[in-house]
């Protein structure tokens, strides 16, 4: 089974959408998420455009609940990762808890560079990442020197680092609580991307993402498989990491329904 870590679907908002064509060429999240399928992917990670870019608690509290109700059509398939904000943080908390509580252990993808947000050791991050160690949830973070930085701040806190950025490699290997998942331009596009981030971290930290619906599935799968000729080690990359390292967070039954 192939395993999209880094998804984010078209949302009911669809004025979050302005912020670039891409996120306007499926017409919903049904179709987006049959796209996904027909390449071959077996189950995905995934926000929706509205958690991504939510500049409001109503904003906020709308993505998350939308997330939800596409996680109840096929838990086989969908897995949904809690969008919080730090210019929120009680929205944010009450999400975190009602995730945890349905044994969703997924938060983010989070971005950093949105106004106002901050890079992620700043202060009004780490309350949020606080809870989020002491729950033991997953924290998935687009790539920053941030997520360095809170790394060794917080490090039990487990984080998900996406987008292979070959001069962070280096470090983010130093740091055992970080996962890298190998979605974004580099990782879908460019030779030997994928090569040096196995160089650098291993493939047991790997995890295969596309940041679908940005790019397409199909290039990172076929960059995949020539990176990781090794059938094992595709494995790993492909669902192997990733159901470990949700059902070491206490998981409820990812990707297999109820």
């Amino acid at each position: 089974m192939i395993l999209d870590s880094h998804v984010h679907l078209p949302s009911a908002n669809h004025a979050k959408e302005s912020d670039g064509p891409f996120v306007s060429y499926f017409s919903d999240w049904r179709a987006a998420a049959e796209y996904s399928r027909r390449a071959g992917i077996g189950g995905m990670i995934f926000t929706t455009w509205e958690g991504v870019w939510s500049d409001t608690e109503e904003e906020l509290d709308s993505a998350n609940r939308e997330a939800l109700e596409i996680y109840e059509t096929d838990p086989s398939f969908f897995y949904p990762g809690a969008s919080i904000h730090p210019a929120f943080p009680e929205t944010s908390l009450k999400w975190l808890k009602i995730f945890r509580e349905r044994g969703l252990v997924w938060v983010g993808e989070l971005v950093h560079y949105r106004a106002g947000r901050g890079d992620y050791d700043q202060p009004q991050w780490l309350r949020l990442f606080e809870l989020c160690r002491d729950s033991g949830m997953i924290v998935q973070l687009h790539s920053s020197p941030g997520v360095i930085r809170l790394a060794k701040l917080l490090p039990e806190l487990k984080i998900v680092n996406s987008h292979i950025e070959i001069p962070h490699l280096s470090a983010l290997a130093e740091c055992p609580n970080v996962l890298l998942d190998v979605s974004g331009f580099a990782g879908g596009l460019r030779f030997n991307s994928m090569e040096y981030a196995r160089k650098e971290l291993g493939v047991e930290h790997l995890l295969f993402g596309t940041d679908f619906t940005v790019y397409e599935p199909e290039a990172f799968l076929l960059r995949s498989r020539h990176a990781f000729p090794d059938p094992e080690e595709r494995e790993k990359l492909y669902s192997g990491n990733l159901l470990r390292l949700l059902n070491a967070a206490g998981a409820l039954n990812p990707f297999h329904g109820r």
